[in-house]
């Protein structure tokens, strides 16, 4: 996997710890928009040196080939965040199977960058780590979420019952996965 790579209209970037202030801005823009499906920030979230130590964990796993994080940036504007993507729980061995999260700051909605960068990464994964199934856990009121999942070729499977901490509360996650074969 590389550091870095460009699809149509996107740039896709693992980040080092020199962008932990570009990371810091996009969660705090975003942070009305995402709260909903995210578990409560710490309290020292929304500073520099948390997404240093971030940055810095995440660079490690992608070393590791133990989890992916590439930050998504326009084409035309580089200097600016406007999403993420996420592969986690990487297992290999007889399982080839992960996990996978995205987001999409609030302005940047409805503009087809999550499924363009999603789709490419996907097709990535699938080479690189001949991977055999993709499991996104999904709020089942988070229908943008469930719209890209879907639209990308995942299967609902299931409710799993109380599987998220989300804001203080054990929430349901509907529970998607896509079988490369």
């Amino acid at each position: 996997m590389l550091f870095t790579y460009q699809t149509e209209r996107l740039i896709l970037s693992v980040l080092n710890e020199n962008y932990a202030d570009s990371v810091k801005q996009f969660y705090k823009e975003n942070y009305s928009f995402f709260a909903p499906y995210e578990p409560a920030y710490p309290e020292n979230f929304f500073t520099t040196e948390y997404h240093m130590f971030l940055l810095g964990a995440q660079l490690k796993q992608f070393l590791r080939n133990e989890g992916l994080r590439y930050y998504l940036f326009e084409k035309t504007d580089t200097s600016k965040i406007i999403g993420c993507i996420a592969f986690s729980n990487i297992r290999l061995g007889n399982e080839r199977s992960c996990s996978i999260s995205y987001k999409l700051a609030e302005k940047m909605q409805h503009k087809g960058y999550a499924l363009e960068a999603t789709h490419f990464l996907l097709q990535l994964i699938a080479m690189e780590f001949s991977m055999h199934r993709i499991e996104a856990d999904i709020l089942p009121d988070n229908l943008p979420s469930i719209c890209l999942a879907e639209h990308l070729g995942f299967s609902f499977e299931g409710i799993a019952k109380s599987s998220h901490l989300i804001q203080g509360v054990w929430k349901d996650h509907a529970r998607y996965a896509l079988i490369l074969e």
